[in-house]
């Protein structure tokens, strides 16, 4: 004789499937309705940026993306699911809950088109992008501090390069005369083991208030650069800052 629907305990002996999980606080969430999901939303950045904050979630599908404060009005574009997949505008909605964790921030670079509006802004027309140039990656990594700011607490901060991206293009680097040379680089390497996963996970609860702050504390102009070093007035930078986690959403 067997014993029927009984399992370890917080699972369920049909699928496995754990029922509930405890947070470092000690309460306990059930997460039966739950799946494996990522979340993530970019921000365009400017060569010139003096922003001393810059956000990630704040926004939805068909918002303005986020971006510095020196892209133009004509230069704004409105998000697609390529930019978001969070379904509230800096905040949880009521009936959805989710579990991170850790973060990872994906880099690329377009060419500013001063004759685009929109998405046509952001040109590809140079070699090599959008692969980000290797210097301002590392610029981005010595200049910026990444926090998620979860009703007004501060979790998982540091530099970008503690939120390593474990995918994206395999790169390599060309060489020749400074004039010629073309450098590549991702946020960490092409792989999930590069991605740092929490031992303590952050819950965000419904209604609450949450975002990703990129903070350049001194305020002075966040230049990229071209091969050569000097200041690449044209470069544009988008982080793609991704959430990994449970989420747990309405069955409507």
């Amino acid at each position: 004789m067997t014993n029927q629907g009984i399992g370890a305990v917080g699972y369920t002996e049909s699928i496995n499937q754990p029922t509930k999980i405890r947070l470092a606080d000690g309460n306990e969430v059930a997460i039966t309705d739950w799946e494996w999901m990522m979340l993530y939303s970019v921000t365009d950045v400017l060569s010139g940026s003096t922003d001393t904050e810059l956000y990630a979630f704040n926004y939805v599908e068909s918002n303005p993306v986020s971006h510095s404060g020196n892209i133009p009005i004509a230069a704004q574009r409105n998000a697609t699911l390529k930019d978001c997949n969070n379904t509230g505008k800096g905040e949880m909605p009521a009936e959805e809950e989710y579990i991170t964790y850790g973060l990872a921030v994906e880099v690329w670079q377009f060419l500013a088109n001063d004759e685009g509006d929109g998405e046509s802004f952001y040109s590809v027309a140079a070699p090599g992008l959008p692969i980000p140039r290797a210097a301002n990656v590392a610029i981005a990594t010595t200049r910026l501090v990444l926090s998620l700011e979860v009703t007004q607490k501060d979790f998982y901060q540091g530099d970008i390069s503690w939120f390593a991206h474990g995918g994206g293009p395999f790169m390599s680097a060309s060489g020749g005369a400074a004039g010629l040379l073309r450098t590549y680089a991702s946020n960490g390497l092409q792989s999930k083991d590069s991605i740092d996963r929490s031992p303590v996970p952050v819950h965000i609860g419904g209604t609450e208030k949450y975002k990703a702050i990129f903070s350049n504390s001194d305020g002075t102009p966040l230049n990229w650069v071209d091969e050569a070093g000097n200041t690449d007035d044209t470069a544009i930078i988008r982080f793609k800052t991704q959430m990994f986690g449970l989420r747990k959403r309405s069955a409507a």
